[in-house]
């Protein structure tokens, strides 16, 4: 910093100031305050002396102007003073701006870095949601597919599912009018029967003689004799015994019905687990069945005529599991042509039955029974009779026959020479006979009676006799075995042969009819101790 010793007329070397130095010096020069403006201006002239600046009271214009000139030039004309100060101040800002600007290119580096790993992930962002729009919408579109395929296997279910419920109802219609039917027409005939039987009843002596003593206390005295009177209590107990009896030989048991000849003891033998009754004659069938009993009837002795035949056949139509017996080939032709006959009978209602059923299939059950109805309207005249053939066609197939089928044994002989086949040969012949007839015929067995034999006082000569008889009716039966033709049911025996014929083992089933009442004939054939049976007189 220059003083006023100065050689005079040359200007003196203005002192170069630093910024930081005049920035500390004005502000030394605001914090001085309550001096003189003498002073002032004195420290002002002072302050402004180091920078070459001398100021004096008569020229205070020129003063005033010259102090800016420092200022003007004080960053582009510095003092000799301050060189080193100013060097070494852009060395270390030189070494700071070297220092910054690699600062500055490293963190561009990183930037640029962060940059371009934010733009790799963004890309790769991008694809996985490209990737992942174009799975789910493939998820999207497979699950659509497989709800469409659902949809329709569902519909088609459905579909499948009325029809079946519609084929359900129509086949659950056409059965309940079968069982409708049978039963109106059971209850009918039933009915019937009871009648008949009833009105029959009262024109008979007994019944004008006792009808008013029947479940009356202490009316045996008054009966008018002879008269047969039956102990309930001991009739029960012979039907149980005997059923007991087949049970335990494992034969099924049909009892004679020609011994009481009454429906109440055949329904309390049907109760008991007889499979059926047996009957002789064919009128005696028709009043059981007539009765009430309308199952599992038997008639043992060959129907013989076309009336005959003609009647047995409307029989099979009441009665469930009616059985005859035949001992010749005529007898066989016989009832197949009755039975055909009796088909035919019911030919238009199955006709009808039928054409209702295609109808259906196609129109609504009204409009298909209406058509039906309007085809058949010379054929149909109520409509208890439409109900009734259509019923029918649930049980039977369109040609009326193959459930109108009568069950046929073949009677042997076994040398009484009553009914029967005489031979082994013969009973092979009638029964390819009967099997020829398969739309209206059904062979079942064969039917072997010692009849004579049952009355047999002595049971070893009951035993002896009854023995060389099932001889020839083993030979019979392996006769029919090679034939093809063996035979399921093997019926026969009585109350007097009813032990032998389970000892003997041939028989199936036995047809004991005496037991009920055991008279005193049969007593005497000792049997009783065998089932402890009782005298029901």
């Amino acid at each position: 910093m220059m003083d006023g010793a100065d050689a005079p007329g040359s200007p003196p070397a203005p002192e170069v100031a630093t910024r930081a130095s005049v920035i500390a010096r004005l502000d030394a020069m605001k914090g001085m305050d309550g001096q003189a403006s003498n002073t002032e201006d004195s420290a002002s002239s002072d302050g402004l002396a180091e920078f070459g600046i001398v100021a004096s009271p008569a020229a205070d214009a020129t003063t005033r102007s010259t102090v800016a000139e420092p200022f003007k030039s004080l960053n582009s004309q510095p003092t000799s003073d301050s060189v080193a100060e100013e060097g070494s101040n852009e060395s270390e800002s030189s070494s700071r701006a070297i220092l910054w600007k690699d600062l500055w290119a490293s963190a561009k580096a990183r930037a640029g870095a962060a940059s371009v790993k934010f733009t790799e992930g963004a890309a790769r962002a991008k694809e996985n949601a490209a990737a992942a729009k174009a799975e789910a919408g493939k998820m999207a579109a497979d699950s659509a597919a497989e709800a469409s395929k659902l949809a329709a296997a569902a519909a088609h279910r459905a579909k499948e599912g009325s029809a079946k419920a519609w084929q359900t109802t129509k086949e659950g219609s056409v059965k309940a009018w079968v069982v409708t039917s049978a039963a109106a027409q059971k209850a009918t005939a039933s009915a019937e029967g009871v009648l008949r039987t009833k009105a029959h009843a009262s024109t008979l002596p007994s019944m004008r003689l006792h009808g008013s003593l029947v479940n009356q206390p202490a009316s045996r005295s008054l009966l008018n004799t002879p008269a047969l009177v039956v102990s309930l209590t001991k009739l029960d107990r012979n039907i149980s015994s005997m059923a007991a009896f087949a049970i335990a030989h494992q034969l099924r048991l049909r009892p004679h019905a020609k011994t009481h000849k009454c429906a109440d003891i055949a329904k309390k033998q049907l109760a008991a687990g007889a499979v059926g009754v047996c009957c002789a004659k064919l009128g005696e069938a028709e009043a059981l069945v007539d009765a009430g009993v309308t199952t599992g009837i038997l008639l043992t002795s060959p129907v013989v005529g076309a009336t005959a035949c003609a009647r047995l056949a409307k029989l099979s139509w009441r009665c469930e599991g009616l059985t005859c017996v035949v001992d010749h080939p005529s007898m066989v032709e016989g009832l197949s042509a009755a039975m055909s006959a009796e088909a035919a009978q019911h030919a238009h209602f199955y006709s009808f039955a039928s054409r209702r059923r295609s109808a259906s299939k196609e129109t609504p059950p009204e409009v298909a029974a209406a058509t039906a109805l309007d085809s058949d309207a010379k054929e149909v005249s109520t409509a208890g009779e439409v109900k009734s053939a259509v019923a029918e066609e649930g049980s039977r197939e369109d040609d009326g026959t193959s459930n109108c089928r009568l069950t046929v044994l073949v009677d042997v002989d076994p040398g009484s020479h009553r009914t029967g086949v005489p031979s082994c040969e013969a009973a092979v012949a009638l029964a390819q006979c009967i099997s020829a007839q398969p739309k209206t015929l059904s062979y079942g067995g064969v039917q072997f009676y010692c009849g004579p034999e049952q009355h047999v006082q002595s049971l070893a000569a009951r035993r002896d006799a009854l023995t060389k008889k099932f001889e020839y009716l083993g030979k019979v039966l392996e006769a029919l075995s090679e034939a093809g033709l063996a035979a399921q049911l093997v019926t026969g025996g009585g109350t007097g042969s009813h032990t032998i014929d389970a000892e003997i083992g041939l028989l199936t089933e036995i047809q004991p009819g005496s037991y009920v009442f055991m008279d005193r004939q049969v007593i005497k054939t000792k049997i009783l101790h065998r089932l402890q049976l009782r005298s029901t007189h």
